[in-house]
């Protein structure tokens, strides 16, 4: 079974793949600003995998736990700034992080900031490793 979804909440249209008479299992659509989405989730209906494109038109991966917290995330790191496609930083990297936190604990990765100079990046522990 599946359904056709407009969420204006989470603003996005989306196609959910539901398991027999449960939960839905595969969720694929599109953020009403036009970029894509694909979901998995558990039996129990919580997201498990998430993979999309951030504001910058560059692809992120998310696992995680029934509680969703973005366990470990592979991909371009976004920027906190308003206007990410301005940020003259390009960051790509894996990153572990613990229960209720966006902080990893561990992360690897490389950036590239102004000047086109680039650099790789360890971090253990919240301690950058150079």
């Amino acid at each position: 079974m599946a359904r056709w979804e407009v969420d204006s909440k989470a603003s996005q249209v989306h196609l959910c793949f539901l398991s027999k008479g449960g939960p839905i299992g595969f969720d694929v659509g599109v953020w009403l600003d036009g970029r894509p989405f694909i979901a998995m989730n558990g039996r129990d209906g919580k997201n498990r995998i998430a993979m999309g494109l951030d504001e910058a038109n560059k692809p992120a991966l998310g696992m995680s736990d029934e509680r969703w917290q973005g366990r470990i995330v592979l991909g371009h790191k976004g920027s906190d700034t308003p206007d990410i496609l301005d940020d003259p930083l390009d960051q790509w990297g894996l990153e572990f992080r613990p229960f209720g936190s966006e902080r990893p604990v561990a992360a690897m990765g490389m950036t590239k900031g102004g000047g086109d100079q680039t650099r790789g990046v360890l971090m253990v522990d919240g301690k950058s490793i150079r």
